[in-house]
């Protein structure tokens, strides 16, 4: 992995907890709604990743 693809992945994960902060925040209620965050989440970081990692072969 290059430097870039792993600060991507440190990012993500940050933005993962940022985010449930903020719901908790909002709805008072994070236990309903971590799993929904964290699998959009995944789902935003592994294609910021599979489009970089196209980017580097070029």
């Amino acid at each position: 992995m290059t430097p870039r693809i792993s600060n991507i992945i440190v990012i993500g994960v940050a933005a993962i907890f940022v985010e449930s902060l903020i719901l908790a925040d909002f709805t008072g209620d994070p236990v309903y709604l971590a799993p929904f965050v964290i699998f959009v989440s995944l789902y935003l970081i592994v294609l910021f990743v599979s489009l970089f990692s196209r980017l580097d072969r070029q």
